[in-house]
């Protein structure tokens, strides 16, 4: 690995097209490398060190405490006290290494960067997280929203140039003259809010009740404006439709123009007059129609006059609007009541309901569920599937088989041995004219340079071969279809026999595979018996062993293992299967009580592979990835909490605290930081649009805008959860680039993410905006900045810092 290295690392000092790029890039990119591999070694070292100790505890507890060391719970114990000291006594020894190595390598700037982020984690981490810790961030967030009834006390915004304000509510009577969606910047976007939202969360316990509580009240106001106001004054069949002379609008609508309420006009609902005026309106002008026409007709106009009149005045007019008055009227009578009544009686209904959606929640479907996990009836799972099926069942629960039932599957995979065998030997005959054709054509032309011709009978040749070969394979599947012996992998696993049984399968499989493999399968194969043999790690004539590799094979090395008195077990019953040859073959067989006979012999299995050397790309890049930092119990760290009693193992992140790559920010977001520390009275205001978008410019990202949503924002349910929590800034640790005697001010050690500016027009500022993914366009997103080229040969050298 040393000289893979040292040959890569001068390929690339002597890389002229690097030197093109950037003059001494080469060295840099080394430097790098070579800190993130002293970095690597460091951690691999105390890692093995770990591994070393903890095997001279064992040793010692071995020693100490011969019977104390038999109990499994108080060794680990005595490990995980022994890692928790350990953890403690060596957690910058990694750093500490590190720094070693690039001060022999002199790498001056990586051992600056590794000695600074020794510090802040020593000295500066512990304050920090002592401050974070009191930040709770729930898994989900509940908005339960109530409608604004009058609309005067509706909250209209107004947004120009990324400046929000709320101006006053002002309705009129005309209809609005543009209602859409602003694309000019220079233009005010309006917006309306028509209800008032009340959140919770998963933060805090009995959160369910919160929600029932909060649910409740926003379901019962909604109702009562919906059965109170709307339904009886505001519908087509309410009383307002019923004793008003004229049409009316009743919703509103955001004018864009202006910012003022108007009447929207497709809301338009008629009353009881005004359909009678339509309706006679329209008998007029059928009658104004008919005089104006033509006489073509055969009866003449004289007499089809009659019939008009009768058809407008009596069957259109009259009957139409007596159908209107005796059906409109009681309609509009009888649902005005009911939904004045229901809306007067919704404080008292309105909690059963909710009392009953909540109960649904429990039995059928959690739609108020905290986490990503199973909805659908998961307090059975709980109780049924997880408690008692997995918790109390499955781990004592095995599948008890009988003798001859085993004996059966290791037949079947003797047979599947035996038809492997002969499938390869007949290939073989099969191949044998085409081999021997190749080889005569190539022993009498290659002379003469001349080579095999795919035409003709050599073509004829193949096909033959390929058609036998189909039908070979064909045949070959059909019966390993018969001898699959239908156990899962789960079944098979838990698949066990008691400790006589298990002798006795074992010397009667052992006795089937002696007379067995060299009639029928030992002879078919190409290779020696030597090779069989040492290809399944076995001595020759190890037939005990050959059949407990089979028994392994066909159920799991558990089955091995024999079933203890204290297990509970199923037996398996076979159905439609004539086990009476196995059952006789036991009864002859002759059994004692020989271990030596019948012992397991375990043979480990193993691939010996070398793999070549190799360097992955990303250490040569000293740009760390971004991480979120909103929150510091997320939801990976409290997976381990599900299963307390389960003994924690120590990974690398909790071995040591050396971050590889340390989390160096961009060396623009470095310079920014160095000047708002040195510039206390005029900051550079990371939060600002502009200042995002130079930054990622600066980084060679793309910068992307949202496009604005619609205006009316009233299309949202009444109890909406929130998907957000904690992501209204993200935050970057730019540890290294602090100094070292900080306030622990979050303005200087934080780096929010760009804020979502408010809609613009479209446009493309700079370089090549052709590779916006598919995705972005989707979500309505446009590029307003755009490098197709980065210059990424900025290096922060110490006197910069």
């Amino acid at each position: 690995m040393d000289e893979y290295v040292r040959r890569v690392f001068e390929a690339i000092r002597s890389d002229e097209e690097l030197e093109t790029l950037q003059p001494q890039i080469g060295d840099v990119l080394v430097q790098q490398a070579t800190c993130v591999l002293g970095m690597h070694q460091a951690v691999e070292n105390l890692k093995a060190k770990l591994l070393k100790h903890k095997q001279e505890l064992g040793s010692h507890l071995v020693k100490t405490y011969p019977l104390r060391s038999r109990i499994d719970a108080w060794v680990n114990e005595k490990y995980m006290q022994f890692e928790k000291e350990f953890i403690e006594q060596h957690q910058w020894s990694a750093h500490e290494e590190t720094m070693e190595v690039c001060r022999r390598q002199q790498l001056d700037q990586a051992y600056y960067f590794v000695h600074r982020d020794l510090i802040f984690m020593r000295d500066q981490e512990p304050v920090l997280r002592k401050e974070l810790s009191r930040v709770r961030q729930p898994n989900r967030t509940f908005t339960f929203e109530t409608k604004i009834w009058m609309p005067s006390n509706w909250v209209v915004t107004r947004v120009l140039y990324g400046q929000t304000e709320v101006v006053p509510t002002v309705i009129v009577n005309n209809p609005a003259a543009y209602t859409g969606i602003v694309v000019d910047p220079d233009q005010p976007k309006y917006f309306v809010r028509k209800y008032t939202s009340r959140k919770t969360n998963t933060r805090y316990p009995f959160w369910r009740w919160l929600n029932y509580f909060h649910r409740t009240w926003a379901w019962t106001w909604n109702a009562m404006f919906w059965l109170g106001l709307v339904v009886p004054w505001c519908s087509p069949v309410s009383l307002r439709a019923l004793f008003f002379p004229y049409a009316f609008m009743p919703d509103l609508e955001l004018s864009q123009v202006s910012g003022n309420l108007c009447p929207k006009t497709s809301s338009l609902t008629h009353t009881l007059l005004s359909r009678l005026r339509l309706l006679w309106h329209h008998v007029r002008e059928s009658r104004d129609t008919f005089e104006s026409s033509a006489d073509k007709g055969f009866l003449g106009k004289s007499f089809s006059r009659h019939i008009n009149r009768f058809w407008n005045y009596v069957l259109k007019g009259a009957c139409g609007s007596v159908a209107l008055v005796l059906g409109l009227t009681p309609l509009c009578l009888t649902v005005s009541t009911l939904s004045l009544v229901t809306a007067v009686t919704a404080p008292v209904w309105m909690p059963l309901v909710t009392g009953v959606v909540h109960l649904s929640a429990i039995l059928i479907y959690d739609f108020d569920r905290p986490g990503k996990g199973n909805a659908i009836f998961y307090l059975f799972e709980a109780i049924f599937y997880r408690f008692l099926l997995h918790g109390c069942l499955q781990p004592v629960a095995a599948i008890l088989v009988h003798p001859s039932q085993a004996l059966a599957a290791v037949e079947s995979r003797m047979e599947q041995e035996e038809l492997r065998a002969w499938r390869d030997e007949v290939l073989r005959v099969i191949e044998q004219p085409k081999k021997e054709y190749q080889k005569f054509v190539s022993q009498c032309l290659h002379p003469f340079s001349a080579v095999l011709c795919e035409q003709g009978v050599y073509r004829d040749l193949v096909q033959e071969t390929k058609h036998l070969c189909e039908w070979l394979q064909t045949k070959i599947t059909e019966r390993q279809k018969h001898l699959q012996t239908g156990l899962s992998p789960d079944i098979s696993a838990r698949v066990k026999v008691s400790g006589r049984e298990l002798k006795v399968i074992l010397l009667q499989t052992a006795n089937m595979l002696q007379e067995f493999y060299p009639r029928r399968v030992l002879h078919r194969l190409p290779q020696s018996q030597d090779s069989f043999w040492e290809g399944r790690h076995l001595e020759p004539d190890d037939w005990q062993g050959l059949a407990s590799q089979l028994l392994a094979e066909v159920f799991s090395t558990a089955f091995l293992t024999p079933l203890e008195a204290t297990d509970t077990c199923f037996r398996l019953e076979v159905q439609h299967l004539n086990l009476s040859r196995y059952i006789d073959m036991l009864k002859s067989a002759e059994f004692r009580d020989d271990l030596d006979v019948v012992s397991t012999i375990h043979t480990p299995k193993g691939d010996i592979d070398v793999d070549t050397p190799f360097l992955e790309i990303r250490i040569f890049n000293p740009i760390h990835d971004k991480v979120a930092a909103t929150g510091l119990f997320t939801l990976r760290s409290r997976q381990g909490w599900k299963k307390p009693w389960k003994r924690t193992t120590i990974g690398v992140v909790d071995l040591q605290k050396l971050e590889i790559p340390l989390p160096i920010a961009h060396p623009a977001i470095i310079s920014v930081l160095i000047y708002n520390r040195e510039n206390d009275q005029d900051p550079i205001d990371m939060d600002d649009v502009t200042c995002q978008r130079v930054l990622q410019a600066c980084q060679g990202q793309t910068y992307t805008e949202t496009q604005g949503a619609d205006t009316d924002t009233t299309n949202g349910d009444l109890s909406t959860p929130d998907h957000m929590t904690g992501s209204d800034a993200e935050v970057i640790l730019s540890n290294l680039a602090e100094p070292e005697a900080t306030a622990f001010s979050e303005d200087d050690m934080c780096m929010p993410s760009p804020v979502e500016e408010m809609q613009n027009d479209e446009c493309y500022v700079g370089g090549d905006v052709r590779q916006v993914s598919n995705h972005d366009n989707a979500r309505g997103v446009r590029v307003l900045y755009h490098e197709t080229e980065a210059d990424t040969s900025c290096v922060l050298e110490m006197a910069d810092v």
